[in-house]
C-alpha cells in the first residue's frame, strides 16, 4: 500500500550560465506519482451548462469544485474533463507545477478503506483532492476532510475500484 509523500524538486539547464534557481528543501525525486516545478493556482468562474458539457482539466491534478455560496460541488472527470451538475455558477480551483521550482503536484492511488481509518497527511499540503475510480470515472468525494494529521473519506462508493489522492505543496 502506498503513502502520500510530498517532496520539493528543483532543477537546472546546462548552458554553462549561472542560474539563480530557488533553494529547495530536498531535490526531486524521480516517481512516477509526482511532478516538480513552480506550484500555480487558477481559479475561473463556470456557468453551470458549460460544467454540464465538461471543461477540460489534467489528469492526476487537485482541484476544488464549489459552488456560488462556496459550498463544495460533486464532479465526475471523464476522460480529461470534469463533469458536474449545479444550478448558477461554480469556482474551479487547480493546483498545477511548470518549469523549475520547489512545488510538488502528487496523486497517489489509495484504498477506500486506507481513508475511512485515517490516512497520514503532512500539514502543509497547500490543496488537495480525494477521487474515487469508478468504471464511470473519477468522483470527487467532497466529504473527505483533515483531522489529526490524517485524511478521512468516508462515503467511498461500493463500485468503485479504489481512490486518488491528489495533494499540492506550495514552495517553501
Amino acid at each position: 500500500m502506498a503513502s502520500l509523500l510530498l517532496w520539493g524538486c528543483a532543477s537546472a539547464s546546462e548552458t554553462g550560465q549561472r542560474i539563480e534557481a530557488p533553494q529547495c528543501e530536498r531535490a526531486c525525486l524521480e516517481s512516477e506519482y509526482h511532478r516538480c516545478g513552480e506550484l500555480m493556482q487558477s481559479r475561473q468562474e463556470l456557468g453551470c451548462p458549460d460544467l454540464a458539457e465538461g471543461v477540460p482539466i489534467e489528469e492526476e491534478t487537485p482541484y476544488r469544485l464549489t459552488d456560488h455560496l462556496g459550498d463544495p460541488v460533486v464532479g465526475l472527470r471523464v476522460d480529461g474533463r470534469l463533469v458536474a451538475s449545479c444550478s448558477g455558477a461554480a469556482t474551479l480551483e487547480v493546483w498545477t507545477v511548470s518549469g523549475e521550482g520547489c512545488g510538488l503536484v502528487e496523486a497517489i492511488p489509495q484504498t477506500c478503506a486506507t481513508l475511512e481509518a485515517g490516512l497520514w497527511w503532512d500539514q502543509d499540503v497547500a490543496a488537495w483532492s480525494v477521487e474515487a475510480i469508478t468504471a464511470g470515472g473519477a468522483l470527487l468525494l467532497v466529504d473527505a476532510y483533515v483531522a489529526d494529521h490524517r485524511l478521512w473519506a468516508r462515503t467511498c462508493p461500493p463500485e468503485a475500484e479504489g481512490v486518488l489522492v491528489s495533494g499540492a505543496r506550495l514552495e517553501w
